[in-house]
């Protein structure tokens, strides 16, 4: 993938204010091959000062790089960026640091969030799931199968369902027709549904 933005990070300011969708979703990529690992490595040394990291760190993880990386966007393109004041890679991984440190101001982050995607499911009537699925004790299934989802389904749910973003917004940001967006939603639903059942079938045996 060509991501030579990224390199040279002069030309990242004009590249994403000129972007269409399309260029945009390869640099949003290019950004995820070059840093997603490294940054989720960061969150080990970090577990010691976040405790709730312990708990889930890919699901907090990919939550605080994402968040992260549209703060970045919206920085840059309004902005720009100075080369030379900082790393493009120490500069990017303030914001996702910084949405990492917002999910520790909420006491109850970690039962908010299970909680917040347990009440999503149930009340999608798109998708047929039976109240017995989403008891308490099934909701670390419920996030476990939600981070082990392919990356573009997963955030398929979590920018319509968790961000509430409008189908115009999630269209823009998946580089797909708004139109389309509803049914990328509920087949992302049915994964997750499918791997739940997967991981809970497999837990019996």
């Amino acid at each position: 993938m060509n991501c030579q933005e990224l390199e040279q990070p002069a030309l990242l300011p004009a590249a994403l204010r000129e972007s269409n969708d399309r260029e945009l979703n390869r640099i949003f990529k290019c950004f995820h091959q070059k840093y997603y690992r490294k940054f989720m490595g960061m969150l080990h040394k970090l577990s010691s000062k976040y405790a709730f990291l312990k708990g889930d760190p890919e699901f907090y993880g990919s939550q605080a790089f994402n968040d992260g990386l549209l703060t970045f966007y919206d920085k840059i393109i309004k902005n720009g960026f100075v080369e030379g004041s900082a790393k493009l890679e120490t500069f990017f991984f303030s914001f996702c640091i910084n949405k990492l440190r917002a999910l520790t101001t909420n006491h109850h982050r970690a039962g908010i969030k299970q909680s917040r995607l347990v009440r999503v499911l149930k009340d999608d009537a798109s998708v047929d799931i039976e109240p017995q699925d989403l008891y308490e004790e099934q909701e670390q299934l419920l996030l476990k199968a939600l981070n082990e989802m392919d990356e573009k389904r997963r955030q398929y749910i979590v920018l319509r369902k968790i961000h509430n973003l409008t189908k115009e917004e999630v269209a823009e940001k998946m580089g797909i027709a708004p139109d389309t967006v509803n049914n990328e939603v509920y087949r992302s639903f049915l994964k997750l549904k499918e791997k739940m059942e997967a991981m809970k079938a497999k837990a019996v045996m």
